[in-house]
């Protein structure tokens, strides 16, 4: 009896060490593999960020116009591999929606001209206020390299360039409390009607078109806090800034001589131009800016 309840004895260890064997060996497999995850999920990460700011124009504009900053927005997913603890680089496509204007008050000019029936005559105009507005819509593809320090709430930099597609460009001309008139010396006459001859009192005359521009080229930074709210999701909250590198009016035809056009054709008489499409001795140019801030959710 007594060897019998030995070799009993001895089965049931035997049973409970391989039972703890296999338990060991599962647990320890499972760390693996939970390890080998968390290392995945450090190299990779994905973010949608949203962003709004203030845009305005690099450089000097003729005719001593002045620039008011104006609101925008863009939205952007993207894609992180994690280089390093603290080093990362990422790719990135956004919409952005972006607004630039300038204006000036006691704008006049007076051109030459030839009216329809062949006559020359001095088209002049005043205006007490002129403003011009641009709206852009782009295509964003930033590429950008970030550092971050360590700890649940931590700062982080980062820097890079941007490609942006133009999907649309429009502007608009304002004129407020415009008067116009034609002087035609030979006969000693000033104009100051018909209205559909494009001579009168407009008290808000205003056009707007589409002008192609170039893509864009960008240098790009960001700083801010880092939180973590999980071991994989982060937010961040940081202010960037946004440099425009070429001169997006390179392709707008320049042959305009001044910002309001007198077309000999009864009532389409006056033809407001940009001041991009004007062949002054300093010619505009588009090269954007903005500075905003940014919020971004990681994962």
């Amino acid at each position: 009896m007594k060897k019998y309840a030995f070799k009993m004895t001895a089965k049931k260890t035997y049973t409970l060490i391989l039972q703890n064997l296999i338990v060991i060996t599962g647990l320890f497999w499972s760390s693996i593999a939970q390890g080998q995850h968390s290392q995945l999920n450090q190299k990779h990460q994905f973010g949608i960020a949203i962003g709004a700011g203030i845009y305005s124009t690099v450089g000097k504009l003729p005719l001593e116009m002045e620039k008011k900053g104006q609101a925008g927005f863009s939205l952007e997913a993207d894609y992180q591999y994690n280089l390093a603890p603290n080093w990362g680089i990422s790719l990135g496509i956004g919409y952005e929606y972006a607004q630039i204007q300038y204006g000036k008050k006691a704008l006049e000019n007076r051109e030459e001209y030839i009216d329809l029936d062949g006559e020359s005559f001095t088209f002049q105009y005043h205006t007490q206020n002129y403003r011009e507005t641009w709206s852009m819509q782009q295509i964003n593809l930033p590429v950008m390299i970030e550092y971050s320090g360590a700890g649940k709430t931590a700062f982080y930099a980062k820097t890079g360039i941007k490609y942006s597609m133009q999907l649309k460009n429009e502007v608009e001309m304002h004129y407020s409390a415009l008067q116009t008139s034609g002087y035609f010396p030979q006969w000693q006459l000033e104009l100051t009607e018909p209205e559909f001859a494009g001579f009168g009192k407009f008290d808000r005359f205003s056009a707007a078109k589409e002008i192609k521009l170039h893509n864009r080229w960008a240098w790009i930074a960001e700083a801010g806090i880092k939180q973590e709210l999980t071991s994989k999701q982060k937010l961040y909250i940081g202010l960037y800034l946004d440099l425009g590198l070429n001169d997006q009016s390179k392709a707008v035809d320049k042959s305009q001589s001044d910002l309001l056009i007198y077309n000999p054709e009864p009532g389409n008489a006056l033809k407001p131009m940009s001041l991009a499409q004007t062949n002054r001795k300093y010619k505009s140019q588009i090269k954007t800016y903005a500075l905003g801030i940014k919020i971004k959710y990681a994962f």
